[in-house]
Protein backbone atom coordinates (compact mmCIF):
# COMPACT_ATOMS: atom_id res chain seq x y z
CA UNK A 1 0.00 0.00 0.00
CA UNK A 2 1.43 3.36 -0.92
CA UNK A 3 2.10 5.87 1.82
CA UNK A 4 -0.64 8.17 0.55
CA UNK A 5 -3.38 5.61 0.12
CA UNK A 6 -6.49 5.96 2.23
CA UNK A 7 -8.71 4.64 -0.52
CA UNK A 8 -12.39 5.03 -1.10
CA UNK A 9 -13.80 2.68 -3.71
CA UNK A 10 -14.94 4.28 -6.96
CA UNK A 11 -18.75 3.88 -7.38
CA UNK A 12 -18.37 2.15 -10.75
CA UNK A 13 -16.29 -0.60 -9.16
CA UNK A 14 -18.43 -1.19 -6.05
CA UNK A 15 -20.51 -3.97 -7.57
CA UNK A 16 -17.42 -5.70 -8.94
CA UNK A 17 -15.74 -5.51 -5.54
CA UNK A 18 -18.88 -6.82 -3.88
CA UNK A 19 -19.02 -9.83 -6.18
CA UNK A 20 -15.32 -10.54 -5.67
CA UNK A 21 -15.67 -10.22 -1.90
CA UNK A 22 -18.53 -12.72 -1.89
CA UNK A 23 -16.67 -15.01 -4.28
CA UNK A 24 -13.52 -15.07 -2.14
CA UNK A 25 -15.43 -15.65 1.11
CA UNK A 26 -17.36 -18.48 -0.53
CA UNK A 27 -14.13 -20.05 -1.81
CA UNK A 28 -12.65 -19.86 1.69
CA UNK A 29 -15.71 -21.48 3.24
CA UNK A 30 -15.73 -24.32 0.70
CA UNK A 31 -11.96 -24.81 0.75
CA UNK A 32 -11.62 -24.03 -2.96
CA UNK A 33 -9.44 -20.92 -2.67
CA UNK A 34 -5.88 -21.90 -3.51
CA UNK A 35 -3.66 -21.53 -0.44
CA UNK A 36 0.12 -21.38 -0.69
CA UNK A 37 2.06 -24.33 0.68
CA UNK A 38 5.43 -24.04 2.36
CA UNK A 39 8.41 -24.95 0.15
CA UNK A 40 9.44 -28.58 0.72
CA UNK A 41 12.66 -27.89 2.63
CA UNK A 42 10.95 -25.39 4.92
CA UNK A 43 8.05 -27.77 5.50
CA UNK A 44 10.60 -30.34 6.70
CA UNK A 45 11.95 -27.81 9.19
CA UNK A 46 8.48 -26.94 10.44
CA UNK A 47 7.58 -30.61 10.83
CA UNK A 48 10.74 -31.27 12.82
CA UNK A 49 9.88 -28.36 15.12
CA UNK A 50 6.49 -29.91 15.93
CA UNK A 51 8.23 -32.84 17.61
CA UNK A 52 8.63 -31.87 21.26
CA UNK A 53 11.55 -34.29 21.52
CA UNK A 54 13.43 -32.92 18.51
CA UNK A 55 17.04 -32.00 19.24
CA UNK A 56 18.80 -28.87 18.03
CA UNK A 57 20.92 -31.12 15.82
CA UNK A 58 17.88 -32.62 14.11
CA UNK A 59 16.30 -29.23 13.46
CA UNK A 60 19.62 -27.86 12.20
CA UNK A 61 19.99 -30.81 9.84
CA UNK A 62 16.58 -30.04 8.33
CA UNK A 63 17.38 -26.33 8.05
CA UNK A 64 20.67 -26.95 6.23
CA UNK A 65 18.68 -28.09 3.19
CA UNK A 66 17.83 -24.43 2.59
CA UNK A 67 20.96 -22.27 2.33
CA UNK A 68 18.96 -19.04 2.57
CA UNK A 69 17.33 -20.11 5.83
CA UNK A 70 20.69 -21.22 7.20
CA UNK A 71 22.22 -17.83 6.46
CA UNK A 72 19.17 -16.07 7.91
CA UNK A 73 19.34 -17.95 11.22
CA UNK A 74 23.08 -17.40 11.57
CA UNK A 75 22.77 -13.68 10.78
CA UNK A 76 20.03 -13.18 13.35
CA UNK A 77 21.74 -15.20 16.10
CA UNK A 78 24.94 -13.16 15.61
CA UNK A 79 23.14 -9.82 15.71
CA UNK A 80 23.54 -7.56 18.78
CA UNK A 81 19.99 -8.52 19.78
CA UNK A 82 21.17 -11.91 21.07
CA UNK A 83 24.55 -10.72 22.37
CA UNK A 84 26.52 -13.88 21.69
CA UNK A 85 29.86 -13.89 23.56
CA UNK A 86 31.62 -15.12 20.42
CA UNK A 87 30.45 -15.53 16.80
CA UNK A 88 28.26 -18.59 16.22
CA UNK A 89 29.14 -20.38 12.99
CA UNK A 90 27.49 -23.79 13.47
CA UNK A 91 23.79 -24.10 12.78
CA UNK A 92 23.07 -26.51 15.65
CA UNK A 93 24.59 -23.95 18.04
CA UNK A 94 22.42 -21.26 16.48
CA UNK A 95 19.28 -23.37 16.98
CA UNK A 96 20.23 -24.01 20.62
CA UNK A 97 20.87 -20.32 21.21
CA UNK A 98 17.65 -19.15 19.56
CA UNK A 99 15.38 -21.87 20.95
CA UNK A 100 12.79 -23.86 19.06
CA UNK A 101 10.06 -21.21 19.29
CA UNK A 102 12.23 -18.50 17.77
CA UNK A 103 13.47 -20.83 15.05
CA UNK A 104 9.86 -21.61 14.16
CA UNK A 105 9.00 -17.91 14.03
CA UNK A 106 12.04 -17.05 11.92
CA UNK A 107 11.37 -19.97 9.57
CA UNK A 108 7.76 -18.89 9.07
CA UNK A 109 8.61 -15.27 8.31
CA UNK A 110 11.46 -16.37 6.04
CA UNK A 111 8.97 -18.61 4.21
CA UNK A 112 6.63 -15.67 3.70
CA UNK A 113 9.43 -13.67 2.10
CA UNK A 114 10.36 -16.56 -0.18
CA UNK A 115 6.78 -16.97 -1.34
CA UNK A 116 6.62 -13.25 -2.15
CA UNK A 117 9.86 -13.40 -4.14
CA UNK A 118 8.42 -16.03 -6.49
CA UNK A 119 5.75 -13.60 -7.68
CA UNK A 120 6.19 -11.22 -10.62
CA UNK A 121 4.62 -8.12 -12.12
CA UNK A 122 1.87 -6.11 -10.44
CA UNK A 123 1.22 -8.72 -7.77
CA UNK A 124 4.88 -8.62 -6.72
CA UNK A 125 4.77 -4.84 -6.32
CA UNK A 126 1.68 -5.06 -4.12
CA UNK A 127 3.11 -7.92 -2.08
CA UNK A 128 6.38 -6.04 -1.54
CA UNK A 129 4.39 -3.14 -0.11
CA UNK A 130 2.40 -5.44 2.18
CA UNK A 131 5.64 -7.14 3.28
CA UNK A 132 7.19 -3.79 4.14
CA UNK A 133 4.13 -2.94 6.25
CA UNK A 134 4.00 -6.34 7.96
CA UNK A 135 7.68 -6.20 8.96
CA UNK A 136 7.10 -2.71 10.34
CA UNK A 137 4.20 -4.00 12.44
CA UNK A 138 6.29 -6.96 13.59
CA UNK A 139 9.30 -4.93 14.68
CA UNK A 140 7.04 -2.37 16.36
CA UNK A 141 5.37 -5.18 18.30
CA UNK A 142 8.83 -6.54 19.23
CA UNK A 143 10.03 -3.18 20.53
CA UNK A 144 6.79 -2.52 22.44
CA UNK A 145 6.87 -5.96 24.06
CA UNK A 146 10.54 -5.48 24.99
CA UNK A 147 9.88 -1.97 26.35
CA UNK A 148 6.93 -2.97 28.53
CA UNK A 149 8.32 -6.41 29.51
CA UNK A 150 4.89 -8.03 29.51
CA UNK A 151 5.11 -10.33 26.47
CA UNK A 152 7.80 -12.35 24.69
CA UNK A 153 9.27 -9.93 22.11
CA UNK A 154 10.18 -12.76 19.71
CA UNK A 155 6.60 -14.02 19.63
CA UNK A 156 5.34 -10.45 19.26
CA UNK A 157 7.61 -10.07 16.22
CA UNK A 158 6.16 -13.18 14.58
CA UNK A 159 2.55 -12.32 15.31
CA UNK A 160 3.07 -8.84 13.90
CA UNK A 161 4.70 -10.02 10.69
CA UNK A 162 1.98 -12.59 9.98
CA UNK A 163 -1.01 -10.36 10.82
CA UNK A 164 -1.73 -9.72 7.13
CA UNK A 165 -0.51 -13.01 5.67
CA UNK A 166 -3.95 -13.47 4.09
CA UNK A 167 -3.01 -10.90 1.46
CA UNK A 168 -0.99 -13.54 -0.45
CA UNK A 169 -3.78 -15.95 -1.44
CA UNK A 170 -6.13 -13.08 -2.25
CA UNK A 171 -3.70 -11.38 -4.63
CA UNK A 172 -2.84 -14.73 -6.20
CA UNK A 173 -6.54 -15.33 -6.78
CA UNK A 174 -7.03 -11.90 -8.35
CA UNK A 175 -3.93 -12.27 -10.54
CA UNK A 176 -5.48 -15.31 -12.24
CA UNK A 177 -8.47 -13.26 -13.41
CA UNK A 178 -7.15 -12.02 -16.73
CA UNK A 179 -10.19 -9.84 -17.51
CA UNK A 180 -10.28 -8.16 -14.09
CA UNK A 181 -10.26 -4.38 -14.23
CA UNK A 182 -9.55 -3.05 -10.74
CA UNK A 183 -7.27 -0.14 -9.99
CA UNK A 184 -4.53 -0.47 -7.38
CA UNK A 185 -6.67 1.54 -4.94
CA UNK A 186 -9.74 -0.62 -5.55
CA UNK A 187 -7.67 -3.79 -5.19
CA UNK A 188 -6.32 -2.57 -1.85
CA UNK A 189 -9.82 -1.72 -0.64
CA UNK A 190 -11.00 -5.23 -1.50
CA UNK A 191 -7.97 -6.86 0.12
CA UNK A 192 -8.51 -4.93 3.36
CA UNK A 193 -12.05 -6.30 3.61
CA UNK A 194 -11.13 -9.95 3.25
CA UNK A 195 -7.48 -10.53 4.23
CA UNK A 196 -8.19 -11.53 7.87
CA UNK A 197 -10.50 -14.32 6.65
CA UNK A 198 -7.88 -15.58 4.20
CA UNK A 199 -5.14 -15.31 6.82
CA UNK A 200 -7.06 -17.53 9.23
CA UNK A 201 -7.44 -20.17 6.52
CA UNK A 202 -3.77 -20.00 5.50
CA UNK A 203 -2.37 -20.39 9.03
CA UNK A 204 -4.69 -23.32 9.63
CA UNK A 205 -3.49 -24.78 6.32
CA UNK A 206 0.04 -24.51 7.75
CA UNK A 207 -1.15 -26.19 10.98
CA UNK A 208 -0.18 -23.28 13.22
CA UNK A 209 -1.84 -22.86 16.60
CA UNK A 210 -5.09 -21.05 17.31
CA UNK A 211 -3.51 -18.21 19.29
CA UNK A 212 -1.68 -17.15 16.14
CA UNK A 213 -4.90 -17.52 14.15
CA UNK A 214 -6.78 -15.38 16.68
CA UNK A 215 -4.37 -12.46 16.25
CA UNK A 216 -5.22 -12.35 12.55
CA UNK A 217 -8.93 -12.57 13.29
CA UNK A 218 -9.01 -9.91 16.03
CA UNK A 219 -6.27 -7.32 15.38
CA UNK A 220 -8.72 -4.86 13.78
CA UNK A 221 -11.22 -5.12 16.65
CA UNK A 222 -10.14 -1.96 18.42
CA UNK A 223 -12.62 -2.31 21.30
CA UNK A 224 -11.69 -5.91 22.16
CA UNK A 225 -11.08 -6.33 25.86
CA UNK A 226 -11.10 -10.01 26.88
CA UNK A 227 -9.06 -9.48 30.06
CA UNK A 228 -6.91 -7.14 32.11
CA UNK A 229 -3.56 -8.44 30.89
CA UNK A 230 -2.15 -7.61 27.49
CA UNK A 231 -2.01 -10.43 24.96
CA UNK A 232 -0.47 -10.87 21.52
CA UNK A 233 -3.49 -9.43 19.75
CA UNK A 234 -3.15 -6.25 21.83
CA UNK A 235 0.50 -5.76 20.92
CA UNK A 236 -0.18 -6.35 17.21
CA UNK A 237 -3.19 -4.04 17.32
CA UNK A 238 -1.01 -1.23 18.71
CA UNK A 239 1.83 -2.05 16.32
CA UNK A 240 -0.52 -1.88 13.35
CA UNK A 241 -1.92 1.47 14.50
CA UNK A 242 1.63 2.80 14.84
CA UNK A 243 2.73 1.56 11.41
CA UNK A 244 -0.24 3.21 9.75
CA UNK A 245 0.25 6.36 11.85
CA UNK A 246 3.74 6.64 10.35
CA UNK A 247 2.10 6.61 6.92
CA UNK A 248 -0.35 9.33 7.89
CA UNK A 249 -3.34 6.98 8.00
CA UNK A 250 -5.75 6.65 10.94
CA UNK A 251 -7.27 3.17 11.15
CA UNK A 252 -9.94 4.23 13.63
CA UNK A 253 -11.67 7.46 14.55
CA UNK A 254 -11.53 6.48 18.22
CA UNK A 255 -8.86 8.31 20.20
CA UNK A 256 -5.95 6.06 21.10
CA UNK A 257 -6.38 6.83 24.80
CA UNK A 258 -9.88 5.33 24.60
CA UNK A 259 -8.66 2.00 23.23
CA UNK A 260 -8.43 -0.78 25.86
CA UNK A 261 -5.12 -2.12 24.50
CA UNK A 262 -3.09 0.93 25.54
CA UNK A 263 -4.02 0.78 29.22
CA UNK A 264 -2.87 -2.84 29.42
CA UNK A 265 0.73 -1.85 28.61
CA UNK A 266 0.95 0.46 31.60
CA UNK A 267 1.17 3.62 29.53
CA UNK A 268 -1.16 6.31 28.38
CA UNK A 269 -1.61 6.91 24.67
CA UNK A 270 -0.01 10.38 25.04
CA UNK A 271 3.05 8.75 26.59
CA UNK A 272 3.26 6.29 23.73
CA UNK A 273 2.96 9.09 21.16
CA UNK A 274 5.73 11.02 22.93
CA UNK A 275 7.95 7.95 22.54
CA UNK A 276 7.29 7.62 18.79
CA UNK A 277 10.47 9.37 17.56
CA UNK A 278 12.66 7.23 19.82
CA UNK A 279 10.68 4.09 19.07
CA UNK A 280 10.89 4.73 15.34
CA UNK A 281 14.70 4.82 15.44
CA UNK A 282 14.83 1.64 17.52
CA UNK A 283 12.37 -0.06 15.18
CA UNK A 284 14.53 0.89 12.18
CA UNK A 285 17.51 -0.80 13.85
CA UNK A 286 15.67 -4.00 14.73
CA UNK A 287 14.06 -4.16 11.30
CA UNK A 288 17.53 -4.12 9.72
CA UNK A 289 18.62 -7.11 11.85
CA UNK A 290 15.56 -9.27 11.30
CA UNK A 291 14.64 -8.43 7.73
CA UNK A 292 17.77 -7.42 5.87
CA UNK A 293 17.35 -7.68 2.11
Amino acid sequence: MSHTDNPVAHPSKTLSQGRLYTEILSALETGTLKLQSLPGSLLTVMNSLKDNNASAGRVAQAARADMGLTEHLLRVVNSPIYRAIRPITELDQAVSRLGMGRVQNLTTTYSMKQLIQTRRGNIRALLDDYWSHSTRVGTTAYVLAHHTRQLDPNDALFYGVTHNIGVMPILDHLSRKKDLDLSRTDTQALVRRVYPHAGVSLLRHWNLDEERVNVIREHLNFQRNPGRRADMTDVVLVGNLFAWHERGVALTETRWEDLPAFGKFGMQAKEFVSLLPTLSNTIDEFQAYFFAA
